[in-house]
């Protein structure tokens, strides 16, 4: 099993220490994929990019937490 989860943890590692270049390949991927005809390239980098411009968004401001969500409230 660890075999098969080795290339996505590798992936998703250099993703997540290394987010920025991710954003800047996915950008120069995402209308190449495209203009070559192959759209689903394209959309897989557009999605990439999507996802980790809004991972950035989340890790870089921290919201508080809602007072009085608690259950029983």
């Amino acid at each position: 099993m660890a075999a098969l989860y080795a290339p996505f943890g590798m992936i998703f590692g250099l993703m997540g220490r290394y987010p920025w270049p991710t954003v800047i390949a996915c950008a120069i991927g995402t209308p190449l994929g495209f203009l070559s005809g192959h759209d689903n390239v394209g959309v897989t980098f557009a999605m990439v990019g999507s996802i980790v411009l809004v991972w950035i968004d989340e890790s870089s401001s921290p919201r508080a937490i809602d007072e009085g969500v608690a259950a029983g409230d």
